[in-house]
């Protein structure tokens, strides 16, 4: 993985799940090495997309967010891994839930 294939894969994400999730994203987020810049050639890119939907809402995205990030492998090889936040559950438990927590202070926000 090089910086231009982050770079390819991230103008994917920031133009595709908007526009497949039909505007209910408020933040895509990329956080982990990809985001602190000490990635390796074996690295995949984390993503935390922040909606307004709810848990079951979520779920419906499943399939079109997949296809996304297989998209993004075939082209780029590189493997994304994405988690779908409520932004209102994320607000009120990134004080003190570990992970949501590290999104906080490492993640670098590529839309919203």
């Amino acid at each position: 993985m090089n910086g231009n294939d982050i770079e390819q894969a991230v103008e994917i994400l920031k133009e595709k799940i908007p526009l497949n999730m039909k505007n209910h994203v408020k933040k895509i987020v990329i956080y982990g090495s990809c985001a602190r810049g000490d990635y390796t050639e074996n690295s995949d890119i984390d993503v935390a997309i922040l909606t307004d939907c709810d848990r079951l809402q979520v779920k419906k995205y499943d399939d079109l967010l997949m296809d996304i990030v297989t998209d993004i492998a075939m082209e780029t090889n590189i493997i994304v891994e994405y988690t779908c936040i409520p932004e209102n559950e994320f607000m009120e438990k990134k004080a003190w839930y570990a992970y949501f927590k590290n999104i906080e202070k490492e993640g670098r926000v590529i839309y919203g």
